[in-house]
């Protein structure tokens, strides 16, 4: 607009150069010449022409400073723009922001005013905020209202908006995330106790099962076991604890939800109590996490949240007799057996609705969360890879597969590629080998010749449970 005003200025006073040699003709020429000694504009025209020029003069300078930012912040204070209402960006206007916010029915309202339709981060254009203080609410029934203010520009004095980042959204502009989190602490104490009820079924459900059929060993701790049966070896540095089938057993799989908030948890140690900064016993928002992380890819609809559990084996015989319960999905002993695990939940009014996807979370590319089991094969397997004394200059990198149309129940298989360091060359070969698990159970069984040759003290897998793990990595 600068370029454009000026082009215009002159073109209104525009300066005219005559020529000498048209000056002097005029002298001699036989017309009456105008005295050069009397003036040209009488008093009032000159007073008029100094008066445009000044102004003209003023509107120039006013252009140049103008263009610079701290003039135009100054006069915006002086004279300020109308009251701010949400409206998208549509090209260099300041304050720009997303808002990343959960469960998917709330409503935003900023100072006062409805936000129709919430932009999702780095889909649509972002929000734009005139200059000044505004509100911002986030209500979702019936978790406890939110308020925070934001300032534009910032004030980070005043702001108390949680701005987790910011993103580019073209043409050099930055537009900021505000986000907000719900967890059971933004709940009133009676639906608290309705929504834990509602997972506590749900994760207490037993659905998954499968049949341990005899010879097959499952994992058992020694605390139930006879002495003169005890489980438990010491290997390699490890003890691993598991037993034999002797007949045919049921083993059903299920999940304890730890929403303790002791700093002694064994969580606190492993890890999953928490997740960017939520404690995740008391249920973790993702919305801070999956929204900028895959903006392309909308989260599912409800609240989805991340939960620490553990998950517990119960094995009995075919005629319902309780052989075992509440046995740790890992056969190593002193292993953490607590995990996140993703809920999807949907209030109801007054009621709520809870699923846990589990396998369906590695179809689906914007959770970024794996089935508890395939959890506890990773922590099986990083414990025995620290154990191991590798003299040959290998890496070990390990891959994990579940079939996401498998019963959890049945497994989840560990492939490990052999790969030299760096730092060392070998003889070049074909290909890596590769070795294959299969954790089962809470068993984790050499498939192939390769993995026993790199854990000669694991179980073997017989017949059978190869042609499991082979059905699954070729389902996956």
């Amino acid at each position: 607009m600068g370029d454009v005003e000026s082009e215009q200025s002159q073109d209104d006073f525009e300066v005219e150069i005559a020529d000498l040699d048209e000056l002097g003709t005029a002298a001699n020429s036989s017309k009456p010449v105008r005295s050069l000694l009397r003036p040209r504009f009488s008093p009032r025209q000159r007073r008029l022409q100094l008066a445009i020029t000044s102004s003209i003069v003023m509107l120039a300078i006013l252009i140049i400073l103008g263009s610079t930012a701290p003039v135009r912040e100054l006069v915006g204070s002086i004279f300020p723009g109308p009251t701010a209402t949400p409206s998208a960006a549509s090209g260099s206007e300041t304050g720009l922001f997303y808002v990343q916010a959960s469960p998917s029915w709330g409503q935003l309202s900023i100072d006062g005013h409805v936000v129709a339709h919430l932009p999702g981060v780095g889909v649509g254009p972002p929000l734009r905020l005139a200059r000044g203080r505004h509100v911002l609410e986030w209500r979702a029934e019936p978790f406890l209202a939110q308020h925070c203010i934001v300032t534009v520009p910032t004030d980070y004095n005043a702001d108390s908006c949680h701005r987790q980042s910011s993103m580019q959204v073209g043409n050099g502009l930055i537009a900021s995330i505000i986000t907000f989190s719900e967890s059971l602490k933004m709940l009133p104490d009676t639906q608290r106790a309705m929504l834990l009820q509602a997972v506590l079924a749900e994760l207490g459900a037993a659905r998954y099962s499968e049949v341990v059929k005899t010879g097959e060993p499952y994992a058992l701790a020694s605390a139930i076991a006879r002495s003169e049966h005890n489980p438990c070896r010491l290997t390699s540095q490890l003890v691993l604890c598991y037993a034999i089938a002797a007949q045919p057993l049921k083993a059903t799989l299920s999940f304890q939800l730890n929403t303790g908030t002791s700093q002694n948890e064994p969580c606190t140690n492993s890890g999953p109590c928490s997740l960017n900064g939520q404690d995740c016993r008391l249920f973790c928002d993702t919305s801070e996490i999956v929204g900028p992380m895959r903006p392309s890819l909308p989260a599912p609809p409800g609240w989805n949240a991340i939960v620490v559990v553990r998950p517990l084996w119960q094995y009995t015989t075919l005629d319902g007799q309780i052989i075992a319960h509440d046995q740790a999905d890992t056969f190593i002993g002193g292993q953490e057996n607590e995990y996140t695990v993703l809920l999807n939940i949907v209030w109801e009014n007054p009621g709520w609705s809870v699923s846990a996807p589990f396998s369906d979370s590695l179809a689906n590319p914007q959770l970024f969360f794996n089935d508890p089991v395939c959890d506890s094969a990773t922590n099986d397997t990083q414990a025995l890879q620290s154990q191991t004394i590798n003299n040959n200059y290998v890496l070990l990198r390990a891959q994990y597969a579940l079939a996401p149309d498998a019963d959890l129940a049945a497994g989840c298989v560990v492939t490990i590629t052999q790969q030299a360091a760096s730092s060392f060359t070998p003889t070049p070969t074909a290909s890596p080998p590769v070795a294959y698990f299969l954790h089962r159970f809470g068993v984790l069984l050499a498939v192939n010749e390769q993995a026993h040759r790199l854990w000669p003290f694991l179980p073997v897998a017989n017949a059978y449970e190869k042609q499991l793990a082979q059905q699954l990595v070729s389902e996956t």
